[in-house]
């Protein structure tokens, strides 16, 4: 199933809850249902994946610190910050899901509103605070992106 189109506002509660606009919901369970992992990449937004594809970006891993042994640390580092504040979780039939405290004590995320996309594999949810940056910085490159893209035929 393709990911959905468009942005979405997705209010957190002061417990951690929210619920997933059901596009991306179902977008997630097309890949195996209801079990996703839950984490930031970054500390900069939520992270929300299905466990199929964080298995395999798990997987990737060890072969790429091989092939790579200047990437062993960091790819240590990373997977130690992503579980530490990551948890395996469910989403209900109505696509909630609740954010675990530590990833909650790291983000300001309580009482706010963020915004659910699928910009490939995943779910992402922007924070407002976020958001207000984002945007911009997209204000100012929009007509420089526009045009760069026409000009390459691809709008």
């Amino acid at each position: 199933m393709p990911p959905p189109n468009g942005m979405f506002d997705v209010r957190i509660d002061d417990k951690g809850r929210f619920a997933l606009p059901a596009g991306n919901r179902r977008f997630l369970e097309s890949y195996d249902g209801s079990l996703v992992f839950v984490t930031s990449l970054d500390h900069r937004r939520v992270h929300v994946f299905s466990q199929s594809v964080w298995r395999a970006i798990r997987e990737r891993m060890p072969a790429a610190a091989r092939s790579n042994p200047d990437l062993k640390d960091e790819l240590e580092r990373f997977l130690t910050r992503v579980n530490l504040i990551g948890v395996d979780t469910e989403m209900d039939k109505q696509g909630r899901i609740v954010l675990a405290s530590r990833l909650r004590a790291r983000m300001p995320l309580e009482n706010t509103t963020a915004y659910a996309w699928a910009p490939g594999d995943r779910v992402e949810m922007i924070p407002e605070a976020e958001m207000v940056a984002i945007e911009q910085e997209l204000h100012a490159t929009s007509v420089r992106d526009y045009q760069a893209l026409s000009r390459a035929c691809l709008i």
